[in-house]
């Protein structure tokens, strides 16, 4: 019940009971189906026979049912054909829910009774020639105006001013039916309707002859204001069902159609709402429509916005007098729906037509500052990247996307926007390269993307394609003894060398394209090529570039045999060294420019070299050969060529620093110290020609150069 009285708030209009007084008399006539139809109805009553606005009304109901029991017998006939504008509170509406009805005519009056209707049903009856009066009188007697008693006294006149207007009328007489307060829930005229059935059945008995008969209708039978009326007096579309129903059992007493079929049911007020106007401003709509059409108390207002294929949407409350609304805030830029559905009461009506408007809005100004930084996790497996901006001007919100490279990967959008200026994206994948961007929406308009700097999200990566460049210190020269041993002879190429332990810490797709012997020129586009190739076999993988490259550009093996047979720590070599150093460096930078731009968003090292005597003098005949002022020479021109590698390096973004950590590892562990990394002059097979292992990494130093790269990345992306 308290759901029902919720709902008879939404938009109820109070309804006037004033008391209709008959001035004059306009006759009507309505023919369903014969001119010379033997039965002319003459139906009277007050407003729950008349009716208002959008009503079907008990009386379309019963011409229905005895155009099935009764075609071509009957005329309904009166003094008006209208009905009650509920909305404006006058007489005069035309707007029944079924615009098709060709029974109107009727002499019913919305908050009339017996008392006021005895003086003029003499009228009505002559007028319209009437032989059959129904009537639905004494709802507004019992409530407001006179007794149980002295209403059947009104009726016993009514009846008799009724047959001396035309004698021989037929007449049907029906029952008042009960009330209800939807506002305290209480049943009203419970006694009194009552008391008058009584009375009335008593009457009606009196009265009837078999010229001049007058039959009672129980309206009262199954009768439920609580589910029958929309506003606990008057009848929805189901208790017009009942009250025609019983009015159709009390014609067929005299003859007239039969009371079979039975037509009460649960039925829908169809009735469709009119289409609003809207006119919009900013971020808001507002909707009028009028009522009139209707006769609503109210209107739910139900909206869709296109741009999302939402569906409908409706207020949770009728909004009735006045008849208008405004919605805001909308979304600025969004396309909405507007339709409207009735309620008049609690009955609720059809959706009516929709209209289409665009919402005008503020174009939100883009974010600036953005900002990505790594988030501490303390979980290596775990990477975080948190982006952070300055707000937009006028923004709602903020969408944000990011994109992983390399790969054919687009930018991924978060699916929903945030509110505030930071957020923090999880679970990404280790040593990937992010593109994030953001841009300030306001409903469904934005500003344009801010895109941020890339960013190498911390950690190796799993599974990368790993490409080794560079010369003999790459290749894998001094793995093994002899040249045919090698997977490549021609390059020294084997990949059992220093690569293989990076490779199993990792597990890189990889390939070894460095050459030994191979200098700067080599490196673009030739070796290039080759990792462009080795690349495109896994477009989506991290990538990992190593490349070793400038020891022979400043000849640094010429300077090392020399050392042998001769003294060369001499002003004029270091001078040469030092020029040869200086030539190669912008060939260098020039080289990891063009690197770097080729292989965007991929993890590029420049290697350096180590010192090749390390720090002893005597391990063999050969170390023997060398002073101490020349080993010094050879390790300052190491770290000289390395700080050069890493100048050149660093002006690309070309990861450096490894050289130096290469270089103090191998101090003690070079050529000529006891435990060496690196082999001495070497001449493989007992020749006298010194081969491509001398001064290169022996297998031990393999694994240590590898470990050292290893760690290297890890410190580095950690």
């Amino acid at each position: 019940m308290s759901d029902i009285l919720a709902r008879a708030t939404r938009g109820l209009i109070a309804l006037s009971l004033a008391a209709g007084v008959l001035v004059g008399v306009h006759i009507v006539s309505s023919t369903p189906a014969s001119a010379a139809a033997a039965y002319r109805i003459l139906v009277t009553g007050d407003s729950i026979t008349q009716g208002s606005n959008s009503d079907y009304t008990w009386r379309y109901r019963l011409v229905k049912k005895l155009n099935q029991t009764a075609p071509g017998q009957f005329e309904m006939v009166g003094t008006r054909s209208t009905l009650f504008n509920n909305v404006t509170n006058e007489q005069g509406s035309t707007n029944y829910a079924d615009s098709n009805f060709t029974g109107k005519a009727h002499s019913a009056l919305w908050g009339t009774t017996y008392e006021i209707q005895v003086d003029n049903i003499a009228s009505q009856v002559s007028s319209t020639n009437a032989n059959v009066l129904v009537t639905m009188l004494g709802s507004n007697d019992l409530a407001y105006r006179t007794s149980p008693a002295a209403t059947i006294e009104n009726v016993r006149l009514f009846v008799q001013r009724a047959r001396a207007a035309n004698p021989g009328i037929d007449i049907v007489i029906g029952e008042v039916v009960t009330k209800w307060d939807p506002w305290s829930g209480n049943l009203n005229l419970t006694s009194e309707t009552q008391d008058y059935a009584s009375r009335l059945a008593t009457l009606a008995s009196s009265l009837n002859t078999s010229s001049e008969r007058v039959v009672t209708a129980n309206t009262r039978n199954g009768w439920d204001p609580t589910k029958h009326t929309w506003d606990g007096t008057h009848p929805n579309a189901t208790g017009e069902t009942l009250i025609a129903q019983r009015i159709s059992e009390g014609l067929a007493k005299i003859g007239i159609g039969a009371a079979s079929p039975n037509i009460f049911q649960t039925t829908n007020w169809n009735v469709q709402a009119p289409q609003p106007s809207v006119a919009t401003a900013t971020e808001k709509a507002t909707l009028s429509w009028s009522r009139n059409s209707t006769g609503a108390t109210g209107m739910f207002i139900q909206t869709r916005i296109d741009n999302i294929n939402q569906t409908w949407q409706e207020l949770p409350y009728a909004v009735g007098n006045p008849d208008s609304w405004t919605l805001d805030p909308l979304a600025a830029g969004g396309t909405y729906q507007f339709r409207l559905r009735p309620t008049k009461g609690f009955m609720e009506g059809a959706a009516g037509s929709s209209v289409q408007r665009t919402i005008d809005g503020i174009t939100p100004g883009a974010p600036t500052g953005l900002v990505t930084t790594q988030v501490a996790t303390g979980d290596a497996n775990v990477v975080k990247m948190k982006m952070s901006w300055d707000a937009g001007a006028n923004a709602q919100g903020y969408m944000l996307a990011q994109r992983r490279y390399p790969g054919n990967n687009s930018f991924m959008e978060l699916p929903y926007p945030i509110t505030g200026t930071s957020w923090t994206f999880d679970y990404l994948s280790a040593g990937s390269y992010y593109a994030f961007r953001v841009k300030s929406n306001r409903g469904f308009l934005s500003s344009g993307w801010s895109t941020g700097a890339v960013k190498r999200s911390k950690g190796i990566p799993s599974n990368p394609s790993y490409a080794v460049m560079g010369d003999s210190y790459s290749a894998g020269n001094g793995i093994n003894t002899n040249t045919w041993e090698y997977d490549d002879p021609d390059c020294f190429r084997d990949y059992d060398s220093w690569s293989t332990h990076v490779a199993s810490y990792y597990n890189p797709d990889r390939r070894i394209i460095a050459c030994s012997g191979s200098r700067i020129a080599d490196m673009y586009p030739y070796q290039a090529n080759m990792v462009e190739e080795h690349f495109s076999a896994n477009p989506d993988a991290a990538k990992m570039i190593t490349v070793s490259v400038g020891g022979n550009d400043v000849g640094f093996t010429d300077v090392l045999m020399n050392c042998v047979v001769s003294a060369c720590n001499t002003s004029e070599n270091e001078a040469e060294f030092s020029y040869r150093v200086s030539v190669a460096e912008p060939r260098l930078e020039a080289f990891y420019s063009l690197l770097s731009d080729r292989f965007m968003y991929t993890d590029i090292i420049a290697m350096g070299y180590p010192s090749p005597l390390g720090g002893g003098t005597g391990y063999d005949l050969v170390c023997a050969q060398f002073s101490e002022a020349e080993g010094d020479f050879i390790a300052q021109g190491t770290r000289q060529l390395n700080a050069a590698i890493d100048r050149a390096a660093a002006k690309s973004n070309v990861w450096t620093g490894l050289g130096p950590r290469i270089e103090t590892a191998f101090r003690s562990h070079g050529a000529c110290d006891t435990t060496p990394w690196i082999h001495a002059l070497d001449k493989m097979g007992g020749s006298f020609i010194p081969t491509g292992n001398s001064f290169h990494q022996n297998p031990a130093g393999h694994l240590q150069y590898g470990m050292i790269i290893n760690g290297y990345l890890i410190d580095h992306t950690s």
